[in-house]
């Protein structure tokens, strides 16, 4: 399937949008799942309240294999200008029998601060029987080198470790994080 939409001042409560966005995929009339699907938004413009915004970029998703991916390139220009931007952000979803695990990767570009690029160092998986992850581990690397990890523990704990100025040697140890304390 194929399609696109147009927003001519579209208004819902206190938001208005225009723009137009571009859409396609495939779909299993047997089965009635989704293979895949894309979405290309071009320039849309949102105002909500007093904010204003203008959104460009594209979003795919494809669960038509193992493991799916979702993948997202997209930016953002608030009403004074500045721009955020999410750059080759792309999630795999593996699914085994009794968990799932899940792989990020991509850069986010902020506007003041710079940029960080966000990946993982292993899997993080989750198994079926509990609400928070039991092993993985993510990390997250500034434009200066300082990198900051977090890493699972076990369902209940988590733990971040960092090299805050980017010299290479980590020098931030946090206790043992509860997940239900994030």
């Amino acid at each position: 399937f194929t399609g696109s939409m147009t927003f001519t001042d579209y208004c819902n409560e206190n938001t208005a949008i225009s723009g137009t966005a571009g859409f396609s995929g495939q779909f299993n009339v047997d089965t009635s799942d989704f293979l895949n699907f894309a979405l290309s938004i071009n320039m849309v413009s949102l105002t909500s309240g007093d904010q204003s915004y203008v959104i460009d970029g594209d979003v795919s998703v494809d669960v038509s294999g193992s493991p799916s991916v979702a993948s997202l390139d997209m930016f953002m220009k608030d009403s004074s200008g500045e721009v955020f931007w999410v750059n080759d952000y792309r999630l795999k979803i593996s699914e085994g029998i009794d968990y799932v695990d899940l792989e990020v990767s991509g850069r986010f570009y902020h506007p003041t601060h710079g940029y960080v690029d966000l990946s993982t160092n292993s899997a993080v998986r989750t198994y079926n029987i509990y609400q928070w992850p039991s092993s993985g581990e993510i990390e997250i690397v500034g434009g200066d080198g300082a990198t900051a990890r977090l890493i699972v523990v076990d369902e209940n704990y988590c733990q971040i470790i960092a090299d805050t100025n980017g010299d290479g040697n980590d020098d931030y140890f946090s206790d043992q994080i509860s997940w239900n304390d994030l």
